[in-house]
C-alpha cells in the first residue's frame, strides 16, 4: 500500500510505522501461537492474530492513526513560543470542524481513505472470483472487509465505531479547551486570562482612537495579577 502525504520527524512516512507494527506484531502472535509451550499464552496469541486478521480492526487503526494526527500538528503549535492566542483558537475550531467530518467519510489523501483505496483496487483486480482475498501486508483480512471493498456506502461495523470516537474524541476536545472556546460555565480564572489576551490581537482593537486609549488596562492589570507567581518567581 502506498504511503501517505503525512510525513512524520525526519521526513518518514507516519504510514510506515503503522504498517511495519502492524506486521510485525501480527508475526509475532502466529509464532507464538504455534511454538508457545504455555497454553494461556498461545490462547492469547490466537485471539490477538484473530483480531488483527479482522478487516474492521485493520481500518480502525488507519482511522486512528489520522485522528491523531490531527491532534498531534494541534499540540505542536501549542507549543510553540511564538504562537499567539488567536493562531490557537483558530487550530482549535478548525482541529474540532475536520475531526467531526472525519467521522462520515475517511479525510482525503490520508490513511484510512488509502487502505480504503487499495482494498478497492484488489476487489477490482479480482473481479473473477467469487470470493477474492484481501491483504493488508502479507495478512489476510477477514470479517467485514468485503464491505470496506465496496464503492457504495453501506453501514458497518467500522462506520458505527468511527461515529462513536469522534463523538468522544470531540467532546474531550471541547472540555480540554473550553478556555479557548469560551465554553466554560464557571468562568474561572484561567478563562478570564484567555480571554483578556485578546488584548494583543490587533483585530480586536477599537478603531476609534479615543476608544484606544483606555482599551486592554482592565484586561492587562488582571493578566499581570493572573501570572504575578510565574513572574516572580
Amino acid at each position: 500500500m502506498a504511503s501517505t502525504c503525512l510525513q512524520g520527524p525526519g521526513d518518514i512516512p507516519q504510514n510506515w510505522a503503522l504498517e511495519t507494527f502492524l506486521t510485525a506484531v501480527y508475526c509475532h502472535m502466529d509464532h507464538l501461537a504455534g511454538s508457545s509451550a504455555n497454553a494461556d499464552i498461545a490462547g492469547r496469541a490466537r485471539k490477538a492474530k484473530k483480531s488483527m486478521e479482522d478487516g474492521t480492526f485493520v481500518a480502525f487503526c488507519h482511522f486512528l492513526a489520522d485522528v491523531f494526527a490531527g491532534i498531534t500538528k494541534f499540540s505542536l503549535l501549542l507549543q510553540k513560543n511564538e504562537t499567539i492566542l488567536p493562531q490557537a483558537v483558530c487550530a482549535l475550531e478548525n482541529l474540532l470542524v475536520t475531526t467531526e467530518v472525519m467521522a462520515a467519510r475517511p479525510k482525503p489523501g490520508c490513511r484510512l481513505s488509502q487502505f480504503m483505496a487499495d482494498l478497492r483496487l484488489q476487489r477490482q483486480q479480482d473481479e473473477q472470483s467469487e470470493m477474492p482475498l484481501y491483504k493488508f501486508q502479507t495478512v489476510t483480512l477477514k470479517g467485514e472487509v468485503y464491505k470496506l471493498a465496496e464503492d457504495g456506502g453501506a453501514i458497518t461495523k467500522l462506520q458505527r465505531e468511527m461515529e462513536a470516537t469522534i463523538k468522544s474524541t470531540v467532546k474531550h476536545l471541547k472540555a480540554r479547551f473550553c478556555s479557548l472556546l469560551g465554553e466554560d460555565a464557571t468562568e474561572s480564572a484561567t478563562t478570564k486570562a484567555v480571554k483578556c489576551c485578546n488584548i494583543f490581537n490587533h483585530d480586536s482593537w477599537p478603531e476609534d482612537q479615543e476608544d484606544s486609549v483606555d482599551c486592554g488596562a482592565e484586561d492587562l492589570a488582571f493578566l499581570l495579577d493572573h501570572s504575578s507567581p510565574v513572574l516572580t518567581s
